[in-house]
């Protein structure tokens, strides 16, 4: 009823807590001890209106699988939560560590509790529940584990991530709301920042055309001018496999040349 009354009255965040305060009070002297989190603020980094996606319809379409593409959907979708859903600051959702996050019962986050919707797809704790999977293999650069673990499922998953509990890795992370490159690198123990989060907001509530791995996005290349996400993951595979042949010819060679050197040296020593 609260929530409802602050959407439909709406009022600056000071306003807002100085209503909140003033409900809290009036019921606490009538011996009312309300056990509710503060209701969430609407945020100005939240898009609303027909030419962007609603909170529901940016988790669904986000990619949560393929390597990289999955890795930075997911990332995407623990950002959208924070702020769109938990009423975050940018900062605030910046600074969550994992000593925020509870899974005891449930997801919370900085003592806020993380919906669950009917949809899987749309579920936000699910949402929180795959990027906790994922952060803290990267972490540690475990590349191969992340690629198997993302892999394209033949059908979309129509049970819950957040009935599970993600691997406890990510426990060990310094940040969890990180930078991940387009090769999958994240700048582990550094925050994303501001500016950054305030584009990955943007970019997830853009209305896309279908719900999985199909973001487009605008690369110098004719070649890729009109690849998605799941391509652009296909060609950095090709180019890490032909990556690692170079280099093992490159290590054949250069044996060939030690052994040769070493002969050389020999014949120079045998005159």
């Amino acid at each position: 009823m609260v929530e409802s009354f602050l959407r439909e009255v709406p009022a600056t965040g000071s306003t807002v807590k100085r209503r909140v305060r003033a409900i809290r009070y009036g019921l606490a002297e009538h011996g009312f001890d309300l056990d509710w989190d503060e209701p969430a603020q609407p945020s100005t980094t939240v898009r609303t209106g027909d030419a962007w996606a609603t909170v529901g319809e940016a988790l669904e379409q986000l990619p949560r699988y393929r390597y990289p593409a999955g890795l930075r959907g997911r990332r995407d979708a623990w950002i959208l939560v924070l702020i769109a859903v938990l009423g975050m600051s940018r900062r605030q959702a910046a600074s969550v560590s994992p000593e925020d996050v509870e899974l005891d019962h449930g997801v919370r986050v900085a003592g806020r509790t993380v919906p669950r919707t009917v949809k899987p797809g749309e579920c936000p704790a699910c949402a929180a529940i795959r990027w906790l999977d994922v952060v803290g293999r990267a972490h540690y650069g475990w590349r191969m584990n992340l690629k198997t673990l993302l892999m394209l499922p033949d059908a979309p998953p129509v049970d819950h991530d957040c009935d599970r509990r993600p691997a406890e890795l990510w426990r060990d992370v310094p940040a969890l709301t990180v930078a991940v490159d387009t090769h999958g690198w994240v700048q582990t123990g550094q925050p994303l920042g501001r500016l950054s989060i305030s584009r990955v907001m943007k970019q997830s509530q853009r209305l896309m055309g279908s719900r999985e791995v199909e973001v487009r996005r605008r690369v110098v290349s004719e070649r890729f001018a009109d690849a998605t996400l799941e391509d652009l993951a296909d060609a950095y595979d090709d180019v890490d496999a032909r990556l690692t042949e170079l280099l093992k010819q490159a290590e054949a060679v250069l044996d060939d040349s030690r052994d040769l050197l070493g002969r050389i040296a020999g014949e120079d020593e045998a005159s």
